[in-house]
């Protein structure tokens, strides 16, 4: 990411060996929401190559909207909205827009959400993949 690639997910070869694409980013490309936390801390950490600074400071300029619907279901359970409260708002961002990410397969929209809602009810937070409980 600090030098405007995108990598795809970790494949394993066999017990001793993994392999894992690196690929220039197109411009206008979509970035998902864990990027974009990614890339901010990323930015904060001064770690982004020179040459892509612009580029990623117009990526995580977009302000993250959370939608309405998803914040009602959530403030319909008392005990989940007071837990989401404290949640980070990194972490607030990334699982929010994962549940939105599933809009057009309902069931899957569904199943995320009530997951979402079981885990924060229960005050846990919902590990990630690869390593992005860091940028929490």
């Amino acid at each position: 990411l600090c030098f405007g690639w995108i990598d795809s997910t970790v494949k394993t070869l066999d017990e001793e060996h993994t392999m894992q694409r690196f690929t220039p980013r197109k411009p206008g490309s979509s970035v998902s929401q864990a990027n974009r936390e990614r890339l901010k801390w990323l930015m904060k950490q001064e770690r982004i190559h020179p040459p892509v600074k612009k580029a990623v400071k117009e990526i995580i300029k977009t302000d993250f909207r959370f939608p309405d619907d998803i914040l009602q279901a959530i403030r319909e359970d008392a005990l989940a909205w007071k837990n989401f409260q404290g949640f980070s708002e990194s972490y607030k961002r990334i699982r929010i827009a994962y549940i939105d990410g599933a809009r057009k397969r309902p069931e899957e929209f569904e199943k995320r959400l009530a997951n979402f809602l079981d885990r924060t009810r229960q005050n846990r937070l919902i590990k990630g993949f690869g390593g992005i409980d860091k940028y929490y």
